[in-house]
């Protein structure tokens, strides 16, 4: 018994080492033909290995190959698809006749792999597979054999990336991968290193049960990435049947934004100084193209800073809902992060909203929400368009809105200029580029400078650059109505526009606002159209152009009696005086009517039919205001009712005439003397224009009193009606008649009351 037992362990023994020595007695060449012919089969491409090969059948079926290829497919060029310097395999022998197989070793020295995508589309990933593919519905017999997986290796890999459509390229570099698992039911491991486009990283991945994951149950699974510029962590369970789904809990850390654009190239990231630390956390659950995300997280800290709770959903597109809250601590910083520069002063210094959010990658919609933009507080709803150039659309109800600042930034001057010109200060109305606006607002008041609109209903239009604000509900000065402005910054020069209709407007404060002037009282209806343009404020307020009117009634003019002035003319000419209780601080003309309409071109308002009724007294006039030039010329006529008052019915005509810095005023004697003693018929009207437009210059109001023609029988002091002093020095041998010396009087009593004498 014993002597078979040591026959048979000698011949296994030879047969043993007959089946381990053959393959060393087979020639390279049948190995390396047979592993071409059945690889370039299998995958569709021509497959070469030029380095050596050896191959192992005891204690382990093993095979080494040195260098080997894959060829690309035609139209991808002569470069190989994939080649490395070493490839070894080997299973377990014992384990592999119980139909397991179990891979003892698996590496892959020096993988190069170059990934290329086509201007159509087209890929060199996607492999011919020669073979039939499965019949539909076939029911696929469930796998006998078992695996598992000891030294799987990549060392030192390299795969490229290039989209030829995109042209851009992307690299995988110094990749080392190693793979564990002792059985396909028992956990799967992957730890990796390496660098995406030189940014280095880290993945640790752990499956508890492939096995089960890929035959349609939920199997606990985990996930961490590294980088030096993100970190990501994934922890759940997943299934791989015949859907794929997931339920997972997940966080990542982004230190900064600027950081991660720069490591993946993204060179135009808009508002870059403004970007910060991003954390996100939440939970994902459902497949990859239906994905649910609850209890999402959101915050980013910066320069513009963000927290959103709430829920999102992933399917061809993305949506969310939540509350959101963001703070621009700097609008100004912002804003020049993002390409424009916003003009300078103490505004465009903070923004911030928050409220109940839903939208997409296209829009955001606000419902309660609350905004805040420097002293302006709103609260409503607003849709915000994120599809190209920032759209903002809604209803909102805010505060005392005061635009003075941000006009005064973009141009305009915050008081009143003194007659020296309006500046050449640039208008800057490109700020009104940046975003588009469709806004409905119930402010509680809208100022600018010193006009009050007070409560107002709004409807603010913003379209590649031009602003309208239509103030559809109005109560400027105690008046109702509507004003609609322009600001239009789309074109190569700033231009603006002004349409006003106020019924029972109150004229003192208008007057006050406009031009420091508080001595008329009234109220009644103005209508305005005007609009200009120019690069500076100087060169705009020149170009104006347009028309309009006023009809005032039941007012008052302090500081002059208008039916004693006109009395004074009856003993003006033959005692040399006049009472100067006409002018004086309690002096006062009440009227009933004061109307007049005018045109204006080139910064230029002519007015003709200025007309003001009174008690027995009506007064003509008209003249021109030089808005671009900041004077003012104007003449008026007074007559009575009847003739026996004044001199034939004639009161004393007056000039007005100056600039911001004060207005001047003169009597015309010579013209009333005329007047007195001529034989006057036909219309006083006819009279009183003719004379208007021979002090005016002799064409259709063209010019402006003292630089037109004056009346040929006007003393010296009306032809100084732009305010000024007459001159210190007289010649002796020229002393002034007593006509001349009343005239003076007279000239600095009145200039006195319009706070231009001493």
């Amino acid at each position: 018994m014993g002597r078979i037992i040591v026959v048979v362990g000698v011949v296994l023994a030879v047969l043993v080492g007959a089946v381990v020595a053959l393959p060393n007695f087979i020639p390279q060449d049948v190995y390396r033909k047979t592993i071409e012919e059945q690889a370039s089969k299998a995958l569709g491409r021509k497959v070469t290995v030029t380095g050596n090969i050896s191959v192992g059948i005891f204690p382990r079926i093993e095979a080494k190959a040195g260098t080997t290829t894959i060829a690309n497919p035609d139209g991808f060029g002569a470069a190989p698809f994939a080649s490395m310097k070493e490839l070894r395999a080997a299973v377990k022998l014992i384990p592999l006749i119980f139909q397991k197989v179990e891979i003892d070793e698996f590496v892959l020295v020096d993988p190069t792999i170059g990934l290329v995508q086509l201007e159509n589309g087209g890929n060199n990933w996607t492999f011919d597979i020669p073979g039939a593919a499965p019949k539909p519905n076939q029911p696929q017999k469930p796998s006998q054999i078992g695996a598992s997986l000891g030294n799987v290796h990549i060392i030192n890999g390299q795969v490229s990336f290039e989209d030829r459509k995109a042209k851009t390229t992307h690299a995988l570099s110094a990749l080392d991968l190693t793979a564990q698992m002792q059985a396909i039911d028992q956990p799967f491991s992957i730890h990796a290193s390496g660098q995406a486009d030189s940014l280095p990283f880290t993945i640790d991945t752990k499956i508890a049960n492939p096995k089960a994951m890929i035959d349609g149950k939920a199997t606990p699974l985990e996930a961490n990435l590294k980088t030096d510029v993100f970190d990501t962590n994934v922890k759940g369970s997943a299934v791989m049947g015949d859907k794929t789904s997931v339920d997972l809990t997940f966080d990542a850390t982004v230190p900064s934004l600027p950081k991660l654009a720069d490591a993946f190239k993204l060179t135009d990231l808009p508002a870059r100084t403004a970007l910060g630390k991003v954390t996100l956390s939440g939970k994902a659950q459902g497949s990859p193209d239906d994905l649910t995300v609850a209890d999402l997280t959101f915050k980013h800290e910066g320069g513009l800073a963000v927290d959103f709770t709430g829920q999102a959903h992933m399917a061809k597109d993305l949506t969310f809902k939540g509350h959101v809250s963001a703070v621009v601590a700097d609008l100004r910083k912002l804003a020049e992060g993002a390409g424009t520069k916003l003009p300078p002063g103490d505004i465009y210094k903070r923004f911030a909203f928050a409220g109940d959010a839903a939208g997409g990658p296209n829009k955001i919609s606000l419902t309660n929400a609350a905004i805040d933009f420097d002293a302006i507080h709103a609260t409503g709803q607003a849709d915000i368009g994120l599809a190209g150039k920032p759209k903002i659309t809604g209803q909102l109800a805010t505060n005392v809105i005061d635009a003075t600042p941000y006009a005064a930034a973009s141009g305009a001057p915050e008081e009143q200029k003194k007659s020296n010109g309006w500046g050449n200060d640039p208008i800057d109305l490109s700020p009104l580029k940046a975003a588009d606006a469709d806004l409905t607002l119930k402010a509680e008041g809208v100022k600018f400078q010193k006009f009050d609109f007070g409560p107002s209903n709004l409807l603010i239009t913003l379209a590649g650059g031009k602003l309208t604000a239509d103030l559809k509900q109005t109560s400027l000065f105690g008046g109702s109505g509507s004003v609609v402005a322009v600001a239009d910054g789309s074109g190569p020069v700033a231009a603006v526009g002004l349409k006003a209709n106020v019924d029972k407007l109150a004229l003192k404060p208008l007057l006050s606002a406009a031009a420091g002037f508080d001595m008329v009282e009234g109220a009644g209806g103005l209508n305005v159209d005007i609009s200009g343009s120019g690069a500076n404020l100087q060169a705009l307020m020149s170009s104006l152009a347009g028309n309009g009117k006023f009809d005032f009634d039941n007012g008052l003019i302090k500081g002059v009696n208008l039916t004693e002035l006109g009395n004074a003319a009856k003993t003006a000419l033959s005692s040399k005086s006049i009472s100067l209780n006409a002018f004086s601080k309690d002096a006062q003309t009440k009227f009933s009517g004061l109307k007049a309409s005018f045109n204006m071109k080139d910064g230029v308002a002519a007015m003709s039919d200025l007309k003001l009724d009174a008690e027995g007294i009506a007064v003509a006039g008209g003249g021109a205001l030089d808005i671009g030039k900041q004077k003012l010329s104007l003449s008026l006529f007074p007559q009575f009712n009847s003739k026996s008052q004044g001199l034939n019915g004639y009161g004393l005509p007056v000039k007005l005439a100056g600039g911001w810095d004060g207005v001047g005023l003169s009597l015309d004697w010579d013209w009333l003397a005329q007047k007195a003693v001529g034989d006057v018929k036909g219309k006083v009207a006819n009279s009183i224009q003719d004379e208007l437009k021979k002090q005016l210059g002799g064409s259709a109001f063209s010019g402006l009193l003292g630089q037109g023609a004056t009346a040929a029988a006007a003393q010296p002091a009306a032809s100084q009606s732009a305010g000024q002093a007459a001159p210190s020095q007289q010649p002796a041998e020229t002393p002034k008649s007593d006509k001349d010396k009343l005239k003076d009087a007279a000239k600095n009593q009145l200039n006195k009351l319009l706070g231009k004498g001493n």
